[in-house]
């Protein structure tokens, strides 16, 4: 399922209730965003764990931060960029574990080249955090460089850009 262009809510008051520190119209946010929010999270993860470890850091941020959203009907874009953001945050915390885990022969073993049947989520893992970022909010959120730019605080051109590099990239992998 590709996410809408916008958040579209029969009752924008559920948004308004919810900043305004309503934890009942809060939660129904949550249950009503939590799937989408959970995939576009795994395509930046590629991993269901931690996807979902970095949606419970986006609900628990934007409670804290819920004063911040200035314009209800942009909540959408307002929660894709948090959990966007901590889906990020969550794979550095995660490489950084691995890596003091692991032993200098286990890193020589998983720095080999990728076979040549690798596939897409093969190729997706040997995408930095950033690029796969930038990838789930164009082809699983649906955003629009424009659009893809609000969220990292880019121009629409340089979200066009670096979105063109991060498909090369995957390009790339996938050949290979």
């Amino acid at each position: 399922m590709v996410f809408e262009r916008e958040l579209v809510i029969s009752d924008l008051g559920l948004v308004r209730r919810a900043v305004g520190g309503d934890a009942a119209a809060f939660a129904d946010l949550v249950s009503e965003h939590e799937t989408e929010l959970v995939r576009l999270c795994f395509v930046i993860t590629g991993d269901a764990q931690l996807a979902a470890e970095a949606v419970q850091n986006a609900w628990q941020h934007a409670w804290q931060r819920r004063s911040q959203l200035r314009n209800v009907d942009r909540f959408r874009t307002w929660i894709v960029a948090i959990a966007a953001n901590d889906a990020r945050m969550v794979m550095r915390h995660e490489r950084r574990r691995e890596t003091q885990e692991r032993s200098l022969d286990e890193a020589r073993l998983t720095n080999e080249a990728p076979s040549s049947d690798t596939n897409l989520a093969d190729a997706m893992a040997t995408l930095s955090p950033t690029d796969r970022q930038l990838l789930a909010l164009r082809y699983v959120a649906g955003y629009n460089s424009g659009e893809i730019g609000k969220v990292l605080g880019l121009t629409g051109s340089g979200a066009r850009t670096r979105l063109a590099k991060a498909i090369a990239n995957l390009r790339k992998e996938l050949r290979s």
